[in-house]
């Protein structure tokens, strides 16, 4: 029964049947959080590392674990990053990676109506600091360069803020 009320929930429903991987990102992030919590730094970065998926959210959060000085967190992230980047030219060859950088770098230049064409939905429906942006501007490169120093200005400010996740060290059980 728990396990039918967990899929008859519609955000998991929709998310499972879009092929999103949300949910995955989601256990990564507590597992991730629950090892923080534990004070196993290391794991937690390898973790975290798994979130490369989606680099855009876990690139920010580990520089951020860089920039406390966080460094098993940082070791831990950067050997994950390693194996997966040695995993990945594994299983494309030596050509494979080039074209899925250019593949990546050309999805910012479809902004517009041929964006939406190519992955469902364009950017004045992205609730994003990109999507603000898109909407205020009349040029997508004038948008994707907002998004850029917003992005570094907030990554700054909060690397010169105090962490709010578990210091090192035991949870309190």
């Amino acid at each position: 029964l728990p396990a039918l009320l967990f899929l008859s929930f519609l955000p998991v429903s929709l998310t499972l049947v879009m092929g999103q991987i949300s949910l995955l990102l989601l256990l990564l992030y507590c597992a991730g959080f629950a090892c923080l919590h534990r004070g196993r730094d290391l794991t937690a970065g390898f973790i975290l590392s798994l979130a490369l998926l989606k680099f855009q959210i876990a690139l920010p959060v580990a520089l951020l674990f860089c920039c406390w000085r966080r460094w098993r967190f940082t070791l831990g992230f950067l050997s994950g990053a390693a194996l997966l980047l040695l995993l990945s030219a594994w299983i494309l060859g030596p050509h494979g990676l080039l074209p899925y950088l250019r593949s990546i770098t050309h999805m910012s230049e479809l902004a517009g109506t041929s964006l939406q064409f190519t992955v469902g939905s364009g950017p004045r429906r992205m609730a994003s600091l990109y999507g603000l942006f898109f909407c205020l501007t009349p040029t997508n490169r004038l948008a994707t360069i907002l998004s850029i120093l917003a992005s570094l200005a907030l990554l700054a400010w909060a690397a010169t803020r105090r962490p709010s996740l578990p210091q090192i060290g035991r949870a309190h059980v």
